[in-house]
């Protein structure tokens, strides 16, 4: 519990800065394990973190459903950037201990940008769709963006 607690304490004091949220660290001495919340992630850590990866939750639902395409057309239009699959991509599926908090915080941020693409490429669609637009102004709009 000790190296756990170490370990937590020197990332939140490096990156406290650069997290500019608000943090929570609870302990679980009887199952040696440690719960950090910044904003609306949970991370379980358990005692031997950072050899294994946290679980991690957003807005209280697992990542990994988190990061899953809830349909076939987002699937599509994540490949059209070039995206297999979110969650192929996590530093989750290849965790290593150099990998510290604020990388996971980083990755679910540029995750969030992705799917803000993928909500403005459809809107763009669907305007087109409805006012009948030519094919080549939504794509110019997707460019502006």
């Amino acid at each position: 519990m000790k190296s756990i607690t170490r370990r937590i304490t020197q990332e939140l004091d490096e990156n406290l800065s650069q997290i500019k949220k608000s943090v929570t660290v609870e302990y679980d001495y009887k199952n040696t394990s440690a719960t950090v919340t910044i904003d609306n992630k949970r991370f379980l850590l358990d005692q031997s973190y950072p050899f294994s990866k946290p679980e991690v939750f957003v807005n209280n639902q697992p990542y990994k459903r988190y990061l899953a395409p809830p349909t076939k057309r987002i699937y599509r239009m994540l490949n059209a950037l070039k995206y297999k699959c979110l969650c192929c991509n996590s530093l989750l599926k290849d965790w290593s201990p150099v990998y510290r908090l604020v990388k996971i915080l980083d990755e679910i941020e540029n995750f969030n940008c992705v799917k803000r693409d993928i909500k403005y490429r459809i809107a763009i669609e669907e305007l087109g769709k409805k006012y009948q637009i030519i094919s080549q102004i939504p794509n110019c709009i997707l460019e502006y963006l």
